[in-house]
């Protein structure tokens, strides 16, 4: 079968990954810098099911936040600078925010540190009606999510108290 050199590129240009990815910071008190990297969703780095004509899309065998469909962006990484320390916030699993990203979503997520190996950081992510939340711990150095949900009751919370408690 003979395609032409425009067929052909039209057939990649979904699979294949040009877009660039962006790049958002901000700084929450305390001089914390957070950066989020977004990128297009690729297929060929996932393992994905259901996502044509689904209920429920699936990526790496896990119902895919904020989507039915196949995702069009992916949380590439997300960090965390406070006083001459990064930690890398597990991002896997959160699709579907640059839209939100781009419109000043950023601000969605917030936290605090107790000194520079001890921090709390929540998130609202997603578009439109398909937000999910997470929160992350950082505990010694250590990072680690605790949270990953599509619960609007952990939505409500995370509304109500956008920055997780700070004891004393």
């Amino acid at each position: 079968m003979k395609f032409s050199c425009f067929t052909l590129m039209a057939m990649l240009v979904p699979v294949m990954p040009f877009a660039i990815a962006d790049t958002y910071r901000r700084t929450l008190p305390g001089e914390i810098v957070v950066t989020v990297v977004d990128r297009p969703f690729s297929v060929s780095e996932h393992h994905v099911r259901g996502c044509v004509n689904a209920r429920m899309c699936f990526v790496d065998n896990v119902p895919a936040l904020g989507t039915t469909s196949l995702p069009t962006d992916e949380i590439e990484s997300i960090s965390v600078s406070v006083e001459g320390m990064t930690y890398r916030l597990q991002a896997s699993g959160m699709f579907n925010a640059r839209v939100a990203l781009r419109n000043g979503g950023i601000s969605r997520i917030s936290g605090f540190c107790y000194d520079r190996r001890n921090c709390e950081f929540r998130g609202r992510f997603g578009n439109g009606g398909r937000s999910y939340f997470a929160e992350w711990v950082v505990k010694n150095g250590t990072a680690t999510r605790t949270v990953l949900s599509p619960s609007m009751d952990v939505g409500w919370l995370f509304d109500d108290n956008p920055s997780p408690p700070k004891y004393e």
